[in-house]
């Protein structure tokens, strides 16, 4: 996993815009696929962006019931009931404040056009509106938000 920072947007149905930060992995191939394959209704996205702050993003939102430790002590998985950011279900969202106590951090912006001049982006931003996901970054071509598709994901990772 790499430390590729993003920031995950919703626009809401009030015109507003509601971000948070994510620091691992937030290319194309990380948290843009996995938005785009698990986080791709209004209500999931939403959801996400509800936890604050992130340290990275996997399919599941919320901690399992029974789940594989993210980092095994040996060569076995220790099962685990619970989920920290020191104890991390694998598979399991990892949200600062949720799983290790830190202050709630999330940023609400009064429209589309006060979040792309105020936000401090990442080099990964990312952006629900319309029920699809917009990307836009350093390493992404042009100053607009364009359409995150498979394709995209594909190009970065044949790319790398």
């Amino acid at each position: 996993m790499m430390s590729t920072r993003s920031s995950i947007a919703v626009l809401q149905n009030d015109g507003k815009v509601k971000s948070v930060y994510c620091h691992w992995d937030g290319n194309l191939q990380g948290v843009g696929e996995t938005l785009l394959h698990h986080y791709n209704t209004y209500e999931r996205a939403n959801a996400l962006v509800a936890l604050g702050g992130l340290s990275v993003v996997y399919e599941n939102l919320n901690p399992l019931l029974s789940a594989p430790e993210a980092f095994p002590k040996g060569n076995v998985a220790e099962i685990i009931t619970t989920h920290s950011f020191d104890r991390r279900q694998s598979g399991v969202t990892v949200a600062y404040h949720r799983d290790r106590g830190d202050k709630f951090e999330q940023e609400t912006h009064s429209s589309i056009r006060r979040f792309n001049k105020n936000n401090d982006f990442q080099l990964y931003n990312y952006l629900f509106m319309g029920g699809q996901w917009y990307v836009m970054g350093k390493y992404i071509k042009g100053e607009e938000w364009v359409v995150l598709t498979p394709e995209m994901i594909e190009k970065e990772k044949i790319n790398k």
